[in-house]
């Protein structure tokens, strides 16, 4: 079966971290599967390309110098006049060079209806092609934000075969934004080959891991550290870029947490990311639902730390509850609470039986969303996609 997948993220290197969910969706698929990615050109990066016999291929939609509208958050970027043009020059190129190809294709899977839904939506239109739809949150609360999408929001994934969503938050999401008849539940994978526990040397740090944007809740964790940091002598480490880093570097002065409290950048190699994690005595991931109405669709990053033997502190809100089931793989506590997230860990540095217990059923957690797991289950949805078409 040959799947045609439109997606804006997906890993510009082989080691790259953006969009490495997505290409590990598809490296679980059964060897009867033939994908074929198409995604925006990026600067300095091949226009076509293969990982793991997956074919890519970059489409052009802008000077050579200004295609870097899609490697970062969308709705930061969203309200500059010049990255809407990108965007719909973005459609646009896709949609033609896409229909050039359709033909050889069984079924399209999209990555977000937005931008991606809606070539989906184009090209059944003029060939009749199955699409799927994978909604992975933030697609779908823009619509919530913005009442003048949800028309067209609701005429892309009701024609779809199916809607994907990535956890029971994001289902909730479109169970009351629209009124869908399709709707689908199967998360992503983690890069369960790559992630694993290794026994290692801890160091004496904390860690939180992510874009620095808001939903991330950072400076939550950030505002109450200096309590930790005195009572333990333990730094946090926090990587990541993005748009939020000046103001947590400024909360840390406010708060009188520069010693404390360290911004480590981004890590840019895949493969280097489970070493920094292994070593952490603690991974704290504090996200909130921000006023932009970003949500943590599932917080695969969670996984990552579980799969590799590292006690997790997160919030009660999101896809998060699909990952963590409270003070049994991890301990929750409420969005925007620093005292909450304070009194976590002081009480998990305190109780090494505590931390035992979260790190072994941990591994039980990551089990179910394994690369093998995800994409046997994923690809058969996609082929009952295409056998249903094929029928009508």
């Amino acid at each position: 079966m040959r799947v045609l997948s439109l997606t804006h993220n997906f890993p510009r290197f082989e080691e790259d971290y953006v969009g490495s969910f997505v290409l590990n969706q598809y490296r679980g698929f059964p060897s009867d599967f033939e994908v074929d990615v198409i995604c925006p050109q990026a600067v300095d990066v091949p226009k076509s390309d293969e990982f793991y016999g997956i074919k890519v291929k970059r489409i052009k939609y802008w000077f050579e110098s200004g295609q870097d509208f899609f490697y970062g958050s969308l709705t930061y970027k969203i309200k500059n006049p010049i990255n809407m043009l990108k965007l719909f020059s973005y459609i646009i190129s896709c949609f033609i060079y896409c229909k050039k190809h359709i033909k050889e294709y069984d079924v399209i899977h999209a990555h977000w209806w937005l931008p991606n839904g809606i070539i989906a939506w184009l090209l059944n239109s003029v060939s009749g092609k199955p699409y799927v739809i994978t909604s992975h949150g933030t697609d779908v609360s823009i619509v919530r934000k913005y009442k003048f999408l949800k028309p067209f929001a609701q005429k892309i994934l009701e024609k779809a075969a199916y809607t994907n969503v990535v956890s029971t938050f994001v289902e909730g999401i479109v169970d009351e934004t629209l009124d869908l008849n399709n709707v689908y539940r199967r998360s992503m994978p983690f890069n369960s080959e790559l992630f694993k526990y290794k026994p290692v040397e801890q160091e004496n740090k904390i860690i939180g891991f992510g874009r620095l944007v808001k939903r991330k809740g950072f400076e939550y964790l950030v505002q109450g550290y200096r309590e930790i940091y005195d009572k333990f002598g333990v730094p946090l480490e926090i990587y990541g870029e993005g748009p939020e880093k000046e103001n947590l570097i400024r909360t840390a002065k406010e708060y009188n947490v520069e010693d404390a409290v360290r911004f480590m950048g981004r890590i840019e190699k895949n493969k280097d990311v489970p070493d920094v994690i292994r070593k952490a005595r603690l991974f704290v991931l504090p996200s909130i639902v921000d006023q932009r109405l970003e949500v943590e669709g599932l917080g695969l990053v969670l996984l990552e730390a579980m799969a590799c033997g590292v006690p997790i502190i997160s919030t009660n809100s999101q896809g998060i509850t699909d990952v963590i089931t409270h003070d049994v793989n991890g301990y929750l506590v409420p969005q925007k609470d620093s005292r909450a997230l304070t009194e976590a860990i002081e009480m998990l540095l305190n109780s090494p039986e505590k931390r035992k217990k979260y790190i072994e059923e941990g591994f039980k957690t990551v089990e179910k969303f394994s690369i093998p797991t995800v994409g046997r289950e994923f690809a058969e949805l996609l082929k009952k996609a295409a056998g249903e078409s094929s029928q009508e």
